[in-house]
């Protein structure tokens, strides 16, 4: 059908308007001719209807009650008032009138009427054939007629015993070659104003297309690419505003990237500072306290370890290439364990642990949720004043796990920030941590939010939420 859009839209609207004229045509030919039918028909019932009128006003008697004489007289009457009737009104039919021998009495003249020969011969054919006439359709000299018969209910012979109703039907090959010529012409007209409409509406939609391909183009080398025009088409605006949000995100995440190396240049440059000036001054022997600055060096090799280590479990849950070691745990036994390892970092701070229930067990990967719990523990460490509140909560879609500190809480201005990579607030170090913790939660399948308690409490608060069955989406 065509590579190109609008050569699509034409020829479908082409097949379209030859489909639409052809069917067209043929239901006109059907319904024309069953109202061809119909017409004859109706004309032939007025006419019969005519007699059955005549006859019935004359009290015609009902068989052997009446003498062959009242009989021939009364056929007489109602064929003379027949006759006459006719006269007056205009019927599109002819009435042939047979007596009870078969032979017709009317019309007798030119002036009641002519009619062929090969007409009234068929009709006394019919007649002989079975006496009476059922409503048919006939074909007389290249012409159909619709025959209907009303027999005057007698028992002798009488003039005017058989009343026929011969309605022509009109030539439809005359007919249908006017209307093939007008069809013919109204397909033409038709294919040509839809092949300019078609073309017009196709350039309309696909103008705009090929503005959007130059502009996808665009944020593939890197570029900005806003679509800032207003298209009539709905369809066109929503995809306009879908390839604006995902171009706003494309950048969006460039820009992250370049803060995100920028982040780790500076965070590894720092202790890879510390570690080759502490290595040269030992090397040089400048360094007299080597012990100290083996544990300096050790220390900041650490630090780089825990960086690395958390970028690259950040990059494989983008990726989704984490693997997952999926087990059943006690929550509750779970939570403690890692608390009893955590009590050394800061023995002034007071862990506390809380749970209406005995057990809790859920479906999770042990290792990275006591990842997600040490980096919050850590930095809840760094604020709290004496006390850090850990909560676990069986609800109807999961388990809660709130971590409260007693500390000065976050700033209002670092709050839609707290999860974002390398955002450092007051007293951050790496600002990475609690991305690990936002990045694990997410891949464990849960939710996981931070805020300021409440007044008069004061501190910050984090709240995960894990499903107890996990299920990984897919």
């Amino acid at each position: 059908m065509g590579k190109h859009i609008h050569t699509r839209i034409f020829l479908l609207v082409l097949a379209v308007i030859l489909f639409l004229t052809l069917g067209a045509g043929l239901i006109f030919s059907a319904s024309s001719a069953r109202y061809v039918e119909y017409a004859a028909r109706r004309d032939g019932e007025a006419m019969i209807s005519m007699v059955e009128k005549i006859v019935k006003d004359m009290c015609w008697k009902e068989t052997g009650r009446q003498s062959a004489k009242e009989e021939r007289e009364g056929s007489k009457r109602i064929l003379q008032k027949v006759k006459e009737t006719i006269k007056e009104e205009a019927f599109d039919g002819k009435l042939l009138v047979f007596n009870s021998k078969y032979r017709l009495v009317y019309p007798e003249t030119y002036e009641e009427g002519e009619l062929p020969d090969a007409l009234t011969q068929r009709c006394q054919e019919i007649l002989k054939q079975g006496g009476n006439v059922r409503p048919e359709r006939v074909q007389i000299e290249n012409k159909s007629w619709n025959l209907q018969c009303f027999t005057l209910d007698t028992v002798h012979s009488v003039r005017a015993k058989y009343f026929i109703a011969a309605v022509p039907a009109p030539d439809m090959d005359i007919f249908w070659d006017a209307v093939r010529q007008l069809m013919w012409g109204v397909l033409t007209a038709a294919a040509a104003a839809a092949s300019v409409l078609a073309w017009l509406i196709s350039k309309s939609i696909s103008r705009p297309l090929q503005k959007l391909c130059s502009q996808i183009q665009m944020a593939g080398e890197g570029r900005s690419a806003q679509i800032n025009e207003i298209y009539s088409l709905s369809e066109l605006e929503t995809l306009k505003r879908s390839y604006n949000q995902m171009e706003s995100k494309i950048r969006e995440k460039e820009e992250e990237k370049k803060r995100f190396f920028q982040n780790v240049s500076h965070d590894l440059k720092t202790p890879l500072a510390s570690i080759t000036g502490y290595a040269q001054g030992i090397s040089c022997g400048i360094i007299e306290d080597g012990q100290k600055a083996a544990g300096i060096i050790l220390t900041e090799s650490i630090r780089m370890t825990e960086l690395v280590e958390s970028i690259l479990s950040l990059t494989k849950m983008d990726n989704q290439e984490l693997e997952l070691h999926i087990t059943e745990v006690d929550l509750v036994e779970f939570v403690d364990e890692c608390l009893e390892a955590l009590r050394g970092i800061r023995i002034s701070c007071e862990l506390c642990l809380a749970c209406e229930e005995q057990e809790l067990p859920i479906e999770t990967d042990p290792k990275l949720l006591e990842r997600i719990l040490q980096n919050i523990i850590s930095n809840s460490f760094r604020y709290a004043e004496t006390t850090i509140a850990i909560r676990l909560k069986d609800t109807s879609d999961g388990v809660l796990i709130l971590v409260e500190d007693d500390g000065q809480g976050f700033d209002k201005e670092d709050l839609p920030h707290i999860f974002e990579r390398f955002y450092k607030g007051k007293g951050g170090k790496t600002g990475i941590g609690l991305s690990v913790v936002w990045a694990g939660v997410c891949y464990l399948g849960g939710t996981v939010e931070a805020g300021n308690r409440n007044p008069p409490s004061k501190g910050a608060y984090y709240c995960i939420r894990l499903p107890k069955t996990f299920r990984r989406e897919e």
